[in-house]
Order: C-alpha cells, then structure tokens, then sequence
C-alpha cells in the first residue's frame, strides 16, 4: 500500500471515530495526530456527547481547517451510544478508533491497512506506549489464535489502536447496557461470530495514563462488568466446567486474593488447547496472575512450576526467575501495590516475552 497524499473524498477509505466527553485538556493532541497521519484518505467523525467544558470550541476550530472533520453535538449518552451513532454514520470500507486523550503515530493507519491486506484479518489493532503516570510499553498477540486466548483475561486489541471492516463494526455493534468495558465486551462477542483479529508488532499509539480515565473512575463498575465477558468467554473454551468451579475461577483472577491451586485443573485443560504463541500468552497471563496471588499464597511457585512443566516438558531459564519472583512474593508477603512488588512483577513480565 502507498503512501497517500491529502485529499477530500465523499468516499473515504477508513471513517475515524473519536468520541469526546469533556476532553478539553488532550483533545488537541488526539486530533491533530489523526490529521497528520501519512495515509490521508479518511473522514474523522467526532461525537460531542454532552461536553460542558472548552470541547466544542476546539472541535469547531479544527473543523474550520480541515473538511475531513465530521462533527455531531448531543446530550451526553455514554460511550457505547456514541460509537454507535459514529458506526451508523461512518462512509469508510475500514473503521478505526481513536481515543481523546492519545497520540497516533502518523503512520499508524498506513501500517494498519498494510497488516489487513497482508493477513485478510477482519479487525488489527497494535503496540501501544504507555505515558503519563507511568511509562512502560505494551504488545498484544499477533495470531488470532492468540487473541482467543488472550480474551480469557483481558483485552486483544487495545481499544484506541482497533481498526476493522466498517461492516463487521456494523454488525457486532457496542452494547450500550454494557458500562467502562465496552472493548472487552464488543472483542468477545467478535470472536464469538467468527471475526478473526490481528495486530501489527510495532508501537503505533500513545496511551496517555491519567487519573481522569473512566478506567480509574470507575473501577468498581468496570470490574464487574469484565467479570461477566470474562466468565461468558471461559465457558465458551470450557463448555463442561461446573458452574462453582466457574465462579471461583473468575473471583480468583479477577480478585488479589484465592490461591493458585484452585486455578490448576482448568489452567491445565485451556493449555493443553494451545501451541505456539497461543501458548506463550496463556503462559504469560498466567503468570501475571499467579504474581496478583503471591503474597496470599506460598504455593504459587511450586503451581507455576508444574504449570510450566505440564506445558513445556522442560524449564527455560525465564520459567525458573520467575519462579524465584513468585517464591519472593510469597515468602516476604509483599503487599501487591508496593513499589518492590511492582518493580519484580516488571522484570518479571517482562522476561523474553513479547507480552508486557
């Protein structure tokens, strides 16, 4: 795919949406980095939902110089209701998402469109940058193998990366009951109709970290709701698993207590389903886990270990450090939020792993 010079289309190939609610502060960033991106042929529709600080003004201002801008004011109504009406009104073949507060890298939609064409996947997201509070770096699964996978704990695509086919947008829609986890849920319900996801292995976003974010808002909210995709999302790799055995299993790793040997029985039967990288982010993910438990449970290295062993049929040295973590964690009954307990989760996770 070449690289496109700017130009208006009645018929652009991707429609951008970017929902805003009172984003005055990082607005500018966000839309100024979609209008720089090297492949120009897009529509950017901004959903105003209800702003009452300077939004408006900046969205009016950046409509006034560039016609690619698409602007909708209304009463606010969520973020589910705005992506959707975006969705109804999107012209592009490609949807891609953006959020208010981030910073695309001007060659994010080229790199995308490049991948889908490459892998004929229905949905591509990407590496993002972590900046703000804190600064790190996180990856997702390549394969859509992996990202089935990598559902049963969290997110596969990292919402503000996500570019797909504007009919598969169209059909899985966003449920608007569904409240500050409306990725995870609109992903779950995409593998589950047969949508096949990908991402690029390069950093194409920054996701700014702040303590405005409906992640940190509304965590209580937000956990309960992950609950629900998550357990809907087990069953569907483990139709015959009880219903108790179930329900601990999604207290256990969604929670900071419950102790790894109850996890054992089904971590054992979802791995003996994967292979190749599938495996590697199922092992990872398990080990992130594993860390929340540590300092509840002396037994997480020893369960870790047989995880690895029952995986693998023999240790790599990455298996064996964080063995080592685990047993620290244990041993020194380090609360999860302190700084030594984050820093060796860290390496940790970050061990010869492409998943952080």
């Amino acid at each position: 795919m070449q690289k496109t010079g700017w130009r208006f289309s009645s018929t652009p190939k991707i429609s951008v949406l970017l929902p805003v609610y009172n984003g005055e502060k990082y607005l500018g960033d966000a839309i100024k980095s979609i209008l720089a991106q090297t492949f120009s042929d897009f529509e950017l529709i901004i959903i105003d939902d209800g702003s009452t600080d300077n939004t408006p003004s900046i969205i009016k201002y950046y409509a006034s110089i560039d016609p690619r801008i698409v602007v909708v004011s209304r009463q606010h109504r969520g973020l589910g209701a705005s992506l959707n009406k975006a969705i109804d009104l999107a012209r592009g073949e490609w949807i891609a998402r953006m959020d208010s507060d981030d910073i695309a890298f001007p060659d994010r939609l080229l790199r995308q469109l490049s991948h889908l064409e490459q892998t004929q996947a229905d949905f591509c997201g990407g590496a993002v940058e972590y900046f703000g509070s804190w600064n790190s770096q996180r990856f997702y699964p390549k394969t859509h193998e992996a990202c089935g996978v990598q559902i049963l704990f969290n997110v596969p695509i990292a919402h503000p990366t996500a570019l797909g086919k504007q009919s598969a947008f169209a059909k899985i829609r966003y449920d608007e009951k569904v409240l500050h986890c409306e990725d995870y849920d609109f992903w779950q319900r995409a593998w589950a109709m047969g949508y096949r996801m990908t991402n690029v292995s390069d950093i194409i976003l920054r996701y700014r970290i702040h303590n405005c974010q409906v992640s940190s808002l509304y965590k209580d909210i937000r956990y309960q709701g992950v609950d629900v995709v998550r357990k809907r999302h087990w069953k569907a790799w483990l139709p015959d698993i009880e219903h108790d055995e179930l329900m601990l299993i999604i207290e256990t790793i969604g929670r900071k207590n419950g102790k790894t040997i109850n996890l054992m029985p089904a971590l054992k039967k979802l791995l003996s389903q994967c292979s190749g990288e599938s495996k590697e982010v199922f092992l990872f993910n398990c080990f992130r886990t594993f860390c929340r438990l540590a300092s509840h449970d002396p037994l997480a290295a020893r369960n870790w270990l047989s995880l690895v062993k029952f995986g693998q049929n023999n240790y790599h040295g990455r298996d064996l450090l964080r063995a080592a973590m685990l047993a620290t964690l244990s041993i020194t009954r380090l609360n999860e939020d302190s700084s030594l307990s984050q820093y060796l989760r860290r390496i940790g996770a970050g061990l010869n792993s492409d998943f952080v």
